[in-house]
């Protein structure tokens, strides 16, 4: 045998070698995914059965006749200045009163710091501890508390010097005699401060501590979407205090974060629990293409001027750097704003702060911490500079806006390379596949151009919104509706934007990428080219996006580099690519790689579709002038009439069209909801997808609904 026919073949088997290689640590993966739904399904499982059979012994009306109830009502109005009750309030208090271990899963804006502060006067003395890793809240509650004539004292390493911390620990030991009512104190100071504990047990044996409240509970929960490791410590108050009841509290929790928190703090399993409804029906949610910073600075600082003039907002941003950066481009476009993050020494954020609440200052442009808790009711806009990492967060910091139940708006930016760039971030946690589903729900939720999403939000919680009647509530719903209510209002200039377009079929599209992606990471793959033997390396989405680009060129497409980085995306959100993450010194990269089992499809066959990959299929609907392209997709084999086909078995209904802009040039991706059932990734529904760029419409529908 010639070393020229030796040489292919060794080629072609370290390739095939490469290729099984990647299988195998596809199914690890695969496998510690299952492995993990499946602990979370049966630990759920046997809380739900748990919580069935001990039901009937702990059935209580908690809304009806208590003993306290005439005195709860004299300090609601006395104290509080308030004549009724907010949803729940009532019953989660009358709970706590009972000292059972109570949990309270309430929205923002709910009044969950009455929760605490109603209960803890009613009784003539006693200390309430609040636990709380916000100390922009606190710092506000001790100021209002403060206001009323309630003695409370805050230890926080940033606030509270050795003298202030001697004073304070003087009058917890004997709240009787100091008239000490609230403690308010972060998780980090109860889990190393041994005097603080030594304290609080001369006031728990004295019949002085009356209970502990637990702020953002969420934060016990690894699984959750801020993880504070401080919080497990917190478990050591029921065996340090066992007759002291646990109150805990939260924005977020769904129902396997609930148990996961209850066993964290080793709550009562007969704990009281109350869960509110999550819809926010007063604020518009957006979610805008975003452009270069330069123009999106003056899309915030024009939103800011002209329409919320001298209100107040917030900017959210990803890191320290962003906020600084913002703040300092909107001030430059008049703005008036500051940066509030943790590099910010603590009296000038407190005097940010107190200037932000006092209207000398439009917006705070902060890192996630600010805003949470604070009473400040008329919030009239949030934004962010970046989605968040996960939809309960975006939930979350959104909530800061429109606490007073009028209008407000919570208007995000998104761009495919916030997404790689939030990944990087999420994966550098202790559980990355949790912060991969929450990332991939949010990113899910920022393509989508079909779906209520204030119906998403809830859906997150497993609720559903009550019956919207007119077109007005409708427009003011989100983005999305208003669009959709726009189009129901001038249907003939709908259908004559639709009769310029043409059906095709691009899941070619799809499987070039697929195809070009497949080929370089098997190209490194021979050369040796990995990272550590982690995975082929080293393409970034745009190096992928350039590569799809120039082969498009040669094929007279015209398909935009903006809409390449969106198809690319949507790829990742189905799980057609897999991301693979390698660190540095200094930063993590994300590479991308073909899933193996499509690496296969679309390698071993140079006419595969996306039919015989098992992929979605893919749909598209072009104007007339790029019939050019429209026709080479249809000779693409396999490909025009099996999409056909698969579009006519659509209903109509589940097939409305959101169009591009007049201008052509906006872009939009969509994934409308399935008829039934919702993706496991953040709660969003599953389905169809929808690209349009300079008059180019593609939707992606998924192969079980044909």
């Amino acid at each position: 045998m010639e070393p020229s026919d030796v040489d292919p073949s060794i080629a072609a088997l370290e390739r095939s070698l490469a290729l099984n290689r990647a299988r195998q640590r596809d199914l690890r993966d695969e496998e510690a995914e299952i492995c993990s739904q499946l602990q979370e399904l049966r630990s759920s499982a046997k809380q739900a059965a748990k919580d069935a059979a001990e039901a009937h012994h702990v059935l209580v009306d908690w809304t009806g006749t208590f003993e306290w109830d005439a005195t709860v009502a004299d300090l609601l109005k006395s104290r509080f200045g308030h004549d009724s009750f907010r949803p729940l309030q009532r019953e989660v208090i009358n709970a706590t009163l009972s000292r059972r271990d109570t949990f309270a899963i309430l929205p923002t804006g709910s009044g969950k710091s009455l929760l605490f502060q109603l209960p803890g006067l009613l009784s003539p003395s006693g200390l309430t501890v609040v636990v709380s890793p916000l100390v922009s809240l606190m710092v506000d509650q001790v100021a209002s508390l403060s206001q009323r004539g309630v003695r409370c004292a805050l230890l926080a390493a940033d606030l509270t010097d050795r003298t202030q911390s001697t004073e304070v620990h003087h009058q917890i030991e004997d709240p009787a005699t100091s008239g000490l009512r609230f403690l308010y104190v972060t998780p980090e100071r109860i889990a190393k401060s041994k005097m603080l504990v030594s304290k609080l047990q001369k006031a728990y044996h004295g019949k002085m501590l009356l209970r502990f409240a637990i702020d953002e509970a969420h934060c016990a929960c690894a699984q959750g979407h801020d993880f504070r490791p401080d919080y497990l410590s917190l478990g050591t108050l029921r065996t340090t205090f066992p007759e002291v009841p646990i109150l805990a509290l939260t924005a977020t929790a769904s129902e396997s974060v609930r148990a996961d928190v209850e066993r964290s703090l080793q709550m009562d399993h007969l704990s009281a629990r109350f869960r509110g409804h999550f819809d926010r029906p007063n604020i518009k949610y957006s979610v805008r293409k975003k452009l270069d910073e330069a123009a999106l600075l003056d899309e915030m600082a024009a939103l800011a001027l002209r329409d919320f003039p001298s209100q107040a907002g917030i900017v959210y941003t990803l890191s320290r750097a962003d906020a600084e950066k913002v703040a300092d481009g909107l001030q430059r476009r008049g703005v008036r704003c500051a940066p509030y993050h943790a590099g910010v020494d603590a009296l000038s954020r407190q005097s940010m702060q107190a200037a932000w609440q006092s209207g000398r200052m439009q917006i705070v442009v902060a890192t996630i911490a600010f805003g949470m808790g604070i009473d400040k009711p008329d919030v009239r806009f949030v934004f962010h500079h970046s989605m968040s990492k996960s939809l309960e967060a975006y939930y979350q910091e959104s909530g800061r806006a429109g606490r007073d139940g009028k209008p407000a708006e919570a208007i995000a930016w998104w761009s495919p390379s916030d997404f790689y760039r939030l990944a990087s971030l999420a994966c550098d946690t202790s559980d990355r596949a949790a912060a991969w589903r929450a990332l991939v729900g949010s990113g899910r939720f920022c393509e989508m151009r079909h779906c209520c999403r204030r119906e998403c939000l809830a859906s997150l919680f497993g609720q559903s919104l009550p019956a919207r009647v007119g077109a007005v509530s409708l427009g003011q719903c989100c983005d999305v509706c208003a669009a959709a209510s726009a189009e129901a209002a001038a249907p003939s200039a709908s259908i004559a934007h639709r009769s310029t377009l043409e059906e095709m079929d691009v899941s070619p599209l799809a499987i070039d990428a697929l195809r070009c992606l497949a080929e370089l990471n098997d190209a490194a793959a021979a050369e040796g080219v990995t990272d550590g033997g982690a995975a082929p390396a080293k393409l970034t989405a745009l190096k992928l996006v350039e590569k799809l680009a120039s082969r498009l060129r040669h094929a007279d497409a015209k398909l935009s580099r903006e809409a390449l980085e969106h198809l690319v995306l949507r790829l990742v959100l189905a799980d057609a690519i897999r991301v693979h993450f390698a660190f540095t010194a200094y930063s993590i990269l994300t590479y991308l790689f073909t899933r193996p089992s499509l690496a296969s499809a679309v390698l071993g066959d140079p006419g595969a579709t996306a039919h015989s990959a098992g992929l979605h299929a893919l749909a598209c609907s072009l104007p007339s002038t790029l019939l050019p392209m429209a026709k080479a997709a249809k000779a693409n084999k396999g490909g025009g009439k099996r999409k056909a086909a698969a579009a006519s078995d659509v209903p109509p209904q589940s097939r409305k069209r959101v169009l591009p802009e007049s201008d052509g040039s906006d872009f939009e991706v969509e994934q409308p909801m399935k008829q039934t059932g919702r993706d496991a990734a953040g709660g969003m529904p599953a389905g169809r997808g929808r690209i349009a760029s300079a008059g180019v419409e593609v939707v992606i529908i998924d192969d079980d609904e044909e």
